[in-house]
């Protein structure tokens, strides 16, 4: 072994679990093998599943590999754990935004942190950061996931949890995600009726 791999072997001792997931993640990123960097990073986070600098990384790789989707959910994940960690998601996204990706999905998630911290003035100008054509996919995904998200989880706050046929922790660990799918299920079959017109307001007020 080389002096530069005896190097690498002992960084790798020292450095915590999270931070070795996202070294070796970037190595292969550096070798342009981004979907082995996105799989590492998906280990890593099965591993350590409350760490935000690998979360971050994984978003940062998503990104990168057009998964956008995929990259808003870490965001989303992020921000409902760690509200303050939205100056680093900032960082993230004007980063993809210089490399010009898509970005719709992700200032989608961004606008959603703030509905939740009760600040609409700063979720609508997360969406106005937008190129036109992106603006009106993200605006209907907003305010449909936005409302149907609050609508679902209101009509939960309603039912007790059955004597019979529930499923468990495990039920309650997923609802979250279950609920989010449903909200956007929701969210595309009324796009046009639902949040239509409300973007045809938007965008007179800006005019």
């Amino acid at each position: 072994m080389d002096l530069g791999g005896i190097k690498d072997f002992v960084r790798d001792l020292t450095q915590s679990a999270e931070k070795r997931a996202v070294s070796k993640a970037l190595k292969h990123f550096s070798k342009g093998q981004v979907d082995k960097a996105i799989e590492i990073l998906k280990e890593g986070h099965e591993s350590a599943p409350q760490s935000q600098e690998i979360l971050l990384e994984l978003a940062r790789m998503l990104t990168i590999a057009n998964r956008a989707g995929e990259a808003a959910e870490a965001l989303r994940t992020i921000l409902r754990r760690n509200p303050r960690a939205f100056q680093q998601v900032n960082e993230l996204l004007e980063e993809a935004r210089a490399r010009h990706q898509n970005v719709a999905p992700l200032y989608d998630a961004v606008a959603e942190h703030f509905v939740r911290q009760d600040d609409l003035k700063n979720a609508l100008a997360a969406l106005e950061r937008l190129k036109p054509e992106e603006l009106k996919e993200a605006f209907g995904d907003f305010v449909g996931n936005t409302f149907f998200g609050q609508l679902i989880a209101q009509m939960r706050k309603t039912v007790d949890k059955p004597a019979y046929f529930h499923g468990g922790r495990g039920e309650e660990v997923f609802q979250g995600q279950l609920d989010q799918m449903l909200a956007e299920k929701l969210s595309d079959a009324t796009k046009e009726q639902f949040a239509g017109p409300m973007f045809d307001l938007f965008m007179l007020g800006r005019q």
